[in-house]
């Protein structure tokens, strides 16, 4: 049932009320018929209803995507709801909801207000959050000093050896080993609620170094320490699992630094022993998980499988490496992808069978990929070492997830490293069953480890525990101490000292120098600091991987700003990721991969998380989407709610060094190159699949009466792709006359190319329209675009480097293609898509009416700040702008005004009549926002006049729509101090109707400073005289250049150059079929008018310029036809020859004049255009003799070369003589050395 049918139902009651246009970001199919943004902190009192009827229907459907709390009847609870205070750039915001409706639980009711509910608002006094100002160093401790990295894997005590001190390239006699120090952080991923502990910067870890008193590091002696393991446990208030693990997502290792230049080091100490009457305890408590993450089924998420079973291997045993227990509470957490009901059977030790339903997946309507299943048994006397065998039965595919056990275990030492932990409850005095003679550290705190006194007794040994909390511990002796993996010299940073940055650049070290050009272009954003992956994990995270590290970092930016000004405003983030956090390469910078990994549209890979820097955010809760496993849910966490942007984001997921230098020369040119604008940014391109009965360009449509609305100047090209025929192929409809009339227009540039519909990773709509290979042959060099695509994954860049989708294949073009996208890296919804480029759109317009200055940073956060919550929001997620978050989109400063037409101010009361064939003299003026003239702006101006609107229908979905796409006239004029005046024609073919027209108008100023308008104030009306008798146009045909010859050689890429002249004007409209602007190549037609400019203030003559591309070799036979505006035809032809590249070959050897009196040049055609080429002649007398050589550079950007000229003189500067002579033409390549050779006559006349 959708929202026109609920609409109907509220017609019933009598329901007036006028629906807010601002969306609602909770559930978009039932929104709220009020929506009000609160700032501040607010209490809402209800204080009168209206009545309501409950009508009966099928509404499950909607109340399966509702988050209900337990207990809850209906939804909303009540019609008026006030949502609990969301921070924004340390300030609450709250959301008042005001309903028409209320769904009940069980899907069957619907109640329906006919009066709006009367409410009061009571603001509270609770003050706006205040960040916590201490807890983030001053300075780094890897700011001086000589630093050194190691790597270690499992928890337990690790060896620092001489041999370790060579390989990290010291000499260990050179040191003095009571000043080695080791540094580190806590193990387990860090947290990710703000209001969490966090590790900062370095920690000094005690050492136990028997061998260093002598001040020598002689060969034998040994420093042990303490390495936490990446991976964590944690507490949980549940009797049956009271610990839960976390398998460290991001990586397997943990990281260690050592200095010798900081002073004498930190050292292990004794325990000091605890007091009070002790309990004996003979029992450890074992915490062990085993978990192998191999497979993620979705390519999204944090959830990985590990061994799988099939129907034909259906069996998987592992052993796990536990002591034998008294009891244990073991935790198999599986999975099955079937669409038929599964079966685990689980043996443990060979004894125990059990077996486990796993639920069938449902249809493809959702596409959720697997089931879970738990088997958690409680099990007694448990063999050390056990073997777990699974088996699976079904027609699908099982996967084990984890296994987990949590027992008592009598305590026996019998050799290498042993952990253990014991309860709180204490103080314990402990047996440790051992024949040896180990150590014993309390491990409790891994920073702050301290030695225990170990007294012996006929079994072993005993110890003292304070039983305090839950404590850790690790017997072990020194033999068995693990040897650490050097990795190297770690040069000297201090991100810590950092204050007042307002752009942060965050990327690779590969990448890093080539980054601080985002800081060198952008000095209006202040002040501006590139970090690395490597810095940020050196200082944030103990050297880990970890997403934690960049957000802390912004998070201490932003707690020590004391102003808005002095805080962070945008991070850039340069690097493509992969959802895989441990894949490495030079070019991937990690993003935040959702909990959910099994339902494709609630699984997610997004950079938002870096923006929430308030206190109480950071958890970014995914409502119910997934299970509340306590891996990815901390249920003491009380902020599981959406969070609001506090900075501006955006990503440049380069995957090359050749990427981020293609776009970096793209954002420079688009910065400061003033050519780079245009009146193609006056330009938005609509194009829309056919599919779901049109519910895409209905869309669409939608969207485009938004943006006209909103910023009438632009003109909307509407391409929807059903507009044109579709052919039949066996993967479905394929529209060849879409995709080449969109490329014409994407190679022309525009202000934003907008997709809605079905795509993929390597397509949109379907496989064969706008596929990757053709993104690759965009041709709008230096007109670049700015992508918006409503669809799936077409922007998908963190699945580097296998998967490359279209979107990055657009942004990396070299000097063409995009300089910037709002694009989706998962699977979305049309309906969600839809809302947020409404809102994208209304922030763009409305930034744009305020400031006249956008950065789309700003806009996309604003955008992301509006889709909070709900369905809308986790569909957000997957949405992301890639580029510059200071690109300032080709929005124009100023306004055009068109201030007089034939003498007149426009009117909208009496407008004025443009007829064709009648001479129109327009006159206007540049303004600011505020209605100022201009008079330092000078430039010039184009203007389009637009016919009348037509109403279409796409030929499948037989949508209706709208366009004013036929154009009557385009001509440009000068500005001078702020004001212009063209005069010009219209062409007899105009819809014959009258009607309002439209002019559209673009103005550039010779800096660069950009203006535009419209008029709609004007009546285009049928002619009132026969056309006269006219002249036909004259036209001038050339391929490439100017020095074109009939006949020539080209590349399979020629441009058409053509210059027309006509007394009245060239012909632009397409209404009269067979009077088009056209060229005719081998018999095939194209539409040129698009690519005619006409000369500026000489509306009357212009230029044609249009580039053929990968034509095949052989002969062609080009005819261009134009149409003056009364209708007469003038034509011109020429014919050429495509040679592709390859052996360097010489055609069209002449020399012009021939014969000649006093000079001459050589010409000729080559086939090796772009290559370094250079041309010798060598003359001969009939009887061989050579008396003259002749060389010289040939320019290279063309197939044809007149370059070499002669005077007739011989080498020695003497005349020669009147006859016949003969010439080699030599041309070699200097590149490569190929040489090619033609034979000629010339004769001279004296």
């Amino acid at each position: 049932m959708r929202f026109r049918c609920m609409r109907t139902l509220l017609g019933l009651v009598g329901v007036l009320w006028a629906q807010s246009r601002l969306a609602d970001p909770y559930i978009p199919e039932l929104p709220p018929f009020e929506l009000r943004e609160l700032s501040g902190h607010w209490e809402v009192q209800v204080k009168g209803g209206g009545v309501y009827r409950d009508s009966s229907g099928d509404f499950t459907a909607w109340t399966a995507r509702l988050s209900w709390e337990e207990g809850q009847e209906w939804y909303p609870a009540s019609p008026i709801t006030l949502s609990a205070p969301l921070y924004q750039q340390k300030q609450p915001r709250q959301y008042l909801r005001l309903y028409a409706w209320q769904l009940h639980r069980s899907g069957r009711l619907l109640r329906l207000w006919s009066e709006r509910p009367s409410y009061t608002l009571q603001p509270q006094t609770k003050p706006s959050l205040q960040l916590r100002q201490t807890g983030f160093a001053g300075q780094s401790v890897l700011a001086s000093g000589r630093w050194y990295k190691v790597a270690t894997g499992a928890a337990g005590v690790y060896r620092i050896t001489a041999q370790t001190l060579q390989r990290l390239g010291l000499n260990p006699s050179g040191v003095d080993p009571r000043h080695l120090r080791v540094y580190g952080q806590r193990g387990g991923p860090l947290p990710q609620p703000n209001n969490h502990p966090q590790p900062d910067d370095l920690v000094e870890l005690p050492l136990y170094f028997p061998g260093e008193v002598d001040g020598r590091w002689d060969p034998e002696d040994v420093a042990y320490f303490w390495a936490d393991s990446p991976d964590a446990w944690y507490p949980l208030a549940d009797p049956t699992r009271p610990y839960f693990h976390l398998k460290n997502p991001y990586t397997d290792r943990a990281y260690y630094f050592l200095t010798f230049d900081l002073g004498p080091g930190r050292r292990l100490t004794l325990q000091a022993p605890p007091t009070g009457t002790f309990v004996p305890r003979t029992q450890g408590l074992l915490l062990y998980f085993y978990e192998n993450d191999a497979v993620n089924l979705l390519k999204s998420g944090r959830v990985w499988f590990g061994e799988k079973m099939t129907p034909a291997s259906p069996t998987v045993s592992i052993t796990l490496s536990i002591p034998a227990c008294d009891s244990a509470r073991v935790r198999v957490q599986m999975a099955a992808s079937s669409f038929t009901p599964n079966q685990i059977t689980l043996t443990w030790a060979g004894t125990l069978t059990a077996s486990v339903n796993i639920p069938a997946i449902p249809g493809p309507a959702d596409n959720l990929q697997a089931r879970w299943g738990l088997w958690s048994p409680l099990l007694l006397n448990t063999p050390a070492n056990p073997t777990l065998t699974l088996s699976y039965t079904g027609s699908g595919t099982g996967y084990l997830d984890y296994v987990e056990v949590i027992g008592w275990h009598p305590l026996v030492w019998t050799g290498g490293q042993q952990v253990f932990y014991l309860p709180a409850g204490g103080p314990w005095q402990t047996e440790l069953q051992t024949p040896g003679s180990p150590f014993l550290w309390d491990v409790t705190d891994p920073l702050n480890y301290e030695a225990v006194a170990l007294t012996p007794t006929p079994n072993g040994v005993r110890f003292l525990s304070a039983g305090d909390t839950l404590r850790r511990y690790c017997a072990f002796d020194l033999a068995s101490a693990y040897e650490v993996t050097p990795i190297g010299y770690v040069p000297n940073q201090n991100l810590h000292s950092l204050r007042g940055i307002r752009f942060v650049v965050a990327t690779t070290p590969a990448l890093e120098g080539a980054a601080q050009r985002f800081c060198d272009l952008h000095p209006e954003a202040g002040p501006c600091v590139v970090v690395t992956t490597e810095k940020l994990y050196n200082e944030f995270s103990g050297g880990r991987p970890d997403i934690c590290a960049l957000r802390n970092f912004l998070r201490m930016l932003y707690v020590r700003a004391s102003t808005p000004a002095e805080a962070p405003q945008m991070l850039l983030i340069v690097g493509a990721a992969n959802y895989d956090f441990r894949k490495t390469s030079d070019f991937l910078f990690p993003t935040y991969q959702s909990r959910e990994s099994l339902f494709p549209p609630a699984s997610f890979g997004s950079d938002d998380f870096f923006g929430f820097l308030d206190d109480l955010e950071g958890f970014w809760g995914e409502g119910t989407a997934f299970p509340r496993d306590p891996r990815w849910y901390d249920p003491r966490d009380q902020t599981q709610q959406d969070h609001l942007l506090d900075i501006g984001i955006a990503r440049l997921p380069v995957y090359s060094a050749a990427d981020l230098e293609a776009y970096l020369e793209k954002l420079t040119d688009y910065l400061q190159n003033p050519a780079a604008k245009g009146p193609w940014l006056q330009k938005i391109i609509l194009f829309s699949d056919y599919k779901d009965n049109g519910l895409h360009t209905q869309q669409a449509e939608a969207l485009a009466n938004q943006i006209q609305g909103a910023m009438p100047y632009l003109d909307l090209v509407k391409l929807y792709i059903d507009r044109y025929p579709a052919q039949p192929r066996a993967s479905g409809l394929v529209f060849p006359e879409a995709q080449k009339a969109l490329l014409a227009q994407l190679d022309q540039g525009a202000f934003i190319a907008h997709y809605v519909g079905h795509g993929n990773e390597y397509a949109l709509q379907g496989f064969e329209f706008f596929p990757n290979a053709t993104v690759r042959q965009l041709q709008n060099v230096g007109r670049y675009l700015f992508f918006v695509t409503a669809t799936c994954e077409w922007g998908k860049w963190d699945e580097a480097p296998e998967v490359r989708s279209g979107g990055i294949e657009a942004l990396f073009l070299p000097r063409r293609g995009a300089i910037g996208l709002l694009t989706s890296t998962r699977k979305v919804y049309a309906s969600l898509n839809f809302q947020l480029t409404q809102l994208f759109y209304q922030e763009l317009s409305q930034t744009w009416q305020t400031a006249r200055r956008v950065l789309l940073g700003q806009v996309m956060q604003a955008t992301k700040n509006r889709t909070i919550g709900g369905a809308l929001g986790i569909n957000s997620r997957s949405y992301a702008f890639l580029g510059d978050p200071f690109l300032p989109l080709g929005l124009p400063a100023y306004d055009v005004v068109v201030t007089e037409i034939d003498g007149d101010p426009p009117s909208a009361t009496a407008p004025d009549t443009l007829r064709p064939l009648r001479a129109v003299r327009m006159r206007g003026e540049i303004r600011d926002a505020g209605g100022g003239l201009q008079s330092d702006f000078s430039g010039e101006v184009a203007l389009n006049v637009w016919d009348k609107p037509l109403t279409r229908q796409t030929l499948i979905s037989r949508t209706l729509f709208t366009a004013q796409d036929i154009l009557l006239f385009s001509g440009r004029a000068t500005v001078q101090n702020g004001r212009f005046e063209l005069t010009f024609y219209l062409p007899v073919d105009l819809i014959p109707e009258p009607g309002r027209g439209r002019v559209s108008l673009w103005a550039q100023a010779s800096t660069g400073q950009a203006a535009a308008g419209s008029e709609t104030r004007l009546v285009i009306c049928c002619p009132d005289t026969l056309p006269p008798s006219l002249p036909p146009p004259t036209i001038r045909l050339f391929l490439n250049d100017t020095t074109w010859g009939n006949g020539g050689w080209t590349d399979p890429n020629p441009l058409l150059l053509a210059f027309l002249y006509d007394s009245l004007g060239i012909n632009l409209s397409p209404l009269a079929v067979g009077r088009e602007l056209k060229a005719t190549l081998n018999g095939q037609d194209y539409f040129l008018s698009p690519y005619y400019r006409a000369r500026r203030d000489q509306p009357n003559q212009g230029t044609l310029e249009y580039r053929f591309s990968n034509l095949p070799e052989g002969q062609y036979h080009l005819r261009l036809r134009a149409f003056n505006l009364a209708g007469q035809e003038g034509s011109a032809e020429t014919s050429f020859l495509v040679v592709e590249k390859g052996q360097l070959k010489l055609g069209r050897v002449f020399n012009y004049p021939n014969p000649f009196t006093t000079a001459t040049r050589f010409c000729f055609e080559h086939n090796q255009p772009g290559q370094p080429l250079e041309a010798r002649v060598f003359i001969y007398t009939v009887s061989g003799r050579l008396v003259q050589t002749l060389s010289a550079p040939i320019p290279t950007q063309n197939t044809f070369s007149q370059d070499l000229f002669w005077d007739g003189l011989d080498s020695y500067g003497d005349k020669l003589g009147r006859g016949v002579y003969l010439y080699r033409l030599e041309v070699r390549n200097l590149a490569t050395g190929e040489t090619a050779h033609a034979q000629e006559k010339l004769v001279i006349l004296r």
